[in-house]
């Protein structure tokens, strides 16, 4: 398998992948709050208020982690669509929990030059192993061990993937390869140097009643090649189009005649 390939010898950290929102749990002065990487900030929810009770010792600190909706009994496991529904809805903030898995400061100091097992002794320290704020379960093992906690974890479904910490620092991230054929509808050009080339492909599945459901883009895997060849082909394929959809960069799409399939 290829995880035995990949993975090295010698110890490693592993837990589960929660399928959730990266976020950060903020100590300053006393008060607690939840921080986006785009600088969102939550406060005033029934988490940020065991966060506050977790890291009451902590000092200035800021905890790594990840926003997730508890699942319920009935029902399947949480995915991270759950979790921006919910921010949407303040009738589900009670639902709201944030699973720690590393330190970044601690007593206002740098705990990322600190050994990874250092920094799971201060994440037991603080955190409880369930509950609204808790931390993510890690076990010591070897990648025999990983491939036998995949089969666990993954292979049920219970969980989206697991994360490899090796002792010496490497961080690995073990999911399910999906296939899908879709269909290219749009493509966005960048410009590079003084050229405009292809950025990204804008691709959907088609519906039984023949409309097509946005599944969302694909900009990786293309080498320079790839992406000129596939730019000729697409300014062929060219269709008007009274729908107006950006990238990220706040560029127009290109819409083109859905006729090319690609496999992701």
């Amino acid at each position: 398998p290829l995880v035995e390939t990949v993975l090295p010898e010698g110890k490693l950290y592993v837990s589960p992948k929660i399928d959730g929102e990266l976020w950060f749990a903020l100590r300053v002065a006393g008060e607690t709050v939840l921080c986006a990487a785009n600088g969102r900030i939550l406060h005033g929810i029934p988490v940020t208020a065991a966060l506050a009770q977790c890291l009451a010792n902590a000092g200035d600190a800021l905890i790594a982690g990840e926003l997730f909706i508890a699942a319920r009994p009935d029902g399947p496991r949480p995915r991270v669509f759950h979790v921006a529904k919910a921010l949407r809805d303040p009738a589900q903030a009670g639902r709201v929990g944030f699973k720690a898995f590393d330190v970044v400061t601690w007593q206002g100091e740098d705990a990322l030059k600190r050994p990874y097992e250092e920094r799971l002794a201060l994440l037991a320290g603080a955190f409880p192993e369930s509950g609204p704020a808790s931390r993510i379960a890690t076990y010591e093992d070897n990648k025999r061990g990983v491939l036998a906690r995949y089969r666990e974890w993954v292979e049920t479904k219970r969980y989206e993937g697991l994360i490899a910490r090796h002792e010496t620092g490497g961080i690995y991230k073990v999911k399910p390869e999906i296939g899908l054929d879709a269909v290219v509808i749009a493509w966005s050009e960048r410009i590079v140097v003084d050229r405009v080339e292809l950025r990204e492909l804008h691709i959907a599945l088609m519906r039984d009643d023949g409309s097509f459901h946005v599944l969302g883009t694909v900009g990786t895997g293309l080498d320079d090649l790839t992406r000129l060849r596939l730019q000729e082909k697409l300014n062929g394929l060219a269709a008007e189009s009274s729908y107006r959809m950006a990238n990220r960069e706040g560029t127009l799409c290109r819409f083109v005649r859905p006729v090319r399939l690609i496999e992701i």
